[in-house]
């Protein structure tokens, strides 16, 4: 999410002034004062109120408030009705999603339950926007020998008719993917 701003941090009778962070899933608090940061994860807390420019955090270890000014009704609104990534990145219901590449489980039911359409392995004509898989691609090249090429099978697929050959390397399994990938080697002519 990115959100943050100079703020009052109360926690009991302490007051401690620094700079807030509402990230994806938790917030962060800086003291200024060089004290211990707080992180409260969204999964911790309890109830999450906006008023009077404060957000009341409860949690099992107490309340917390943050003078925020106008920002706590926004802050709160972000904790309890947080965006989906595919929200994020600005999917609406019913477009047509082009995929291509190999894509974390949770995001691909998170785009099914939103979309109209969505096509895999290649572009559509009446795609309103296009994912490429960059991260897998990292992985794939880490997993690589010096002097080879490996490719997942959509980008074979996409190759296909280009004159090059594969042989297949296995399945592997990448950190941040569900399910094992399928992985090829370009084979080098002489």
């Amino acid at each position: 999410m990115g959100n943050e701003a100079a703020c009052t941090l109360k926690i009991g009778k302490r007051k401690s002034i620094g700079k807030a962070l509402l990230e994806t899933s938790e917030i962060l608090f800086r003291p200024g004062d060089g004290s211990p940061r707080v992180k409260i994860p969204f999964g911790a807390m309890k109830s999450v109120k906006a008023v009077d420019g404060e957000l009341c955090v409860e949690t099992s270890n107490g309340t917390m408030t943050f003078e925020l000014g106008p920002a706590a009704t926004k802050w709160r609104e972000k904790i309890l009705h947080p965006k989906s990534r595919a929200e994020k990145l600005g999917v609406k219901s019913g477009m047509n999603v082009s995929l291509l590449g190999e894509f974390d489980g949770d995001f691909l039911k998170e785009l099914r339950a939103a979309m109209k359409m969505i096509t895999t392995r290649k572009v559509d004509a009446k795609s309103e926007m296009i994912f490429l898989a960059v991260n897998l691609a990292s992985r794939v090249c880490g997993a690589c020998e010096p002097g080879s090429i490996l490719v997942t099978s959509s980008v074979r697929d996409l190759a296909a008719g280009k004159g090059f050959e594969w042989d297949y390397a296995g399945d592997h399994t990448f950190k941040g993917f569900d399910e094992p990938v399928h992985v090829y080697r370009l084979r080098w002519s002489s």
